[in-house]
This record gives structure tokens, C-alpha cells and sequence, in this order.
């Protein structure tokens, strides 16, 4: 999460493009059980935290979940 927490404050929206296992791990951390983020997986959470530095991952809401085998 130092990516997250080194982020500047006045950033709105964060997107992260990262490889396997971290971004899998991510999502878990952020309170969703995700066995496995597939490649072209994208997962979007709305973060409530005052201070990015503080990382506080109960404060992530999961707003959209797109997998590939879910698209139509």
C-alpha cells in the first residue's frame, strides 16, 4: 500500500495498473475475497479515508467488479 499512502492528497481518482499477485492481494486487503484478479480484471473502490498516508482499508467500498468471463 506505500503507493497508495505515498500519493498526493489532492489526487481525486487513483488507478492502478499493476501484475499478479499484488493486485489480487490488494483487493483482499481492501475487505473483498477475490481468489484470483484475471488479467484484464478490473476492480474499482471508492475510498472514504481522510489521509492517504493512513491507508485505512475498511474505508474501501467496492463500487464495480468487470472480470472477462463476466462481460458479455
Amino acid at each position: 500500500c506505500r503507493i497508495i499512502e505515498k500519493t498526493d492528497e489532492s489526487v481525486k481518482r487513483l488507478v492502478i495498473v499493476w501484475h499478479n499477485p499484488w493486485l489480487t492481494d490488494l483487493v483482499n486487503y481492501c475487505w473483498y475475497s477475490l481468489e484470483n484478479l484475471p488479467t484484464c480484471g478490473v476492480v474499482v473502490f471508492d475510498y472514504k479515508g481522510q489521509y492517504r498516508w493512513n491507508f485505512e482499508p475498511q474505508l474501501c467500498t467496492l463500487v464495480e467488479k468487470m472480470l472477462p468471463k463476466e462481460v458479455d
